[in-house]
């Protein structure tokens, strides 16, 4: 099972990587005769592609500038369901959103997309908006309390499992798997990538 529930989950058509990723993996993992299942932040749940959508519902608005708070919130509601489906293995994503789920006696593998709450970010942040500096340092909190309660971590450079095993987390905890693409879905939507933008026919 993994954790989507961010306020732009799109399953089952993923539009942004890491929900690209979450899609991808639950598809590979049907394939192989497992039952995989995706939590959102949704109130309504649904099958596709044999792939459980399980709605959660966090009972706050959904405003922008509360995205912490509801992914938080939805984290927690989201217990339940883990309960309900009882995995082998949760997935968890995104820092907030995983919070709860970091705590299940379930094994657990986090797959770290964008590590930033890395100290050496801290600077850009701050340029983008002085109101970065506490939500920095919260984030920083809250990613290094999931790395810790994890069995394993999935990143996607090996600049990264270097930088996490100098932190103190121990290498055999990493795996380095870069990110990939399935070339029958390029083949069948005859795109080209030109400079990071999409050239279709």
């Amino acid at each position: 099972m993994s954790t989507g529930i961010t306020r732009s989950d799109t399953y089952p058509n993923p539009s942004k990587g890491g929900q690209v990723q979450i899609w991808g993996l639950a598809k590979q993992m049907n394939r192989q005769g497992n039952t995989a299942g995706i939590l959102v932040r949704s109130r309504q749940s649904k099958l596709d592609d044999d792939i459980s959508i399980v709605g959660v519902h966090c009972g706050f608005p959904e405003y922008v500038f509360m995205d912490i708070i509801t992914q938080t919130a939805s984290s927690l509601r989201s217990l339940r369901e883990v309960a309900g489906f009882v995995p082998d293995v949760i997935n968890p994503n995104f820092r907030f959103s995983s919070l709860a789920t970091a705590n299940c006696r379930i094994p657990k593998i986090y797959v770290l997309h964008v590590p930033e709450a890395l100290d050496f970010m801290f600077k850009d942040a701050v340029r983008a908006n002085v109101l970065n500096v506490p939500l920095f340092y919260l984030k920083k909190a809250v990613e290094s309390r999931i790395l810790d309660k994890v069995d394993g971590l999935v990143v996607l450079n090996q600049w990264t499992k270097g930088h996490l095993a100098s932190l103190g987390i121990d290498q055999d905890r990493i795996a380095c798997i870069p990110n990939a693409v399935d070339m029958e879905d390029i083949l069948e939507a005859n795109y080209l990538m030109l400079n990071g933008c999409e050239a279709s026919n």
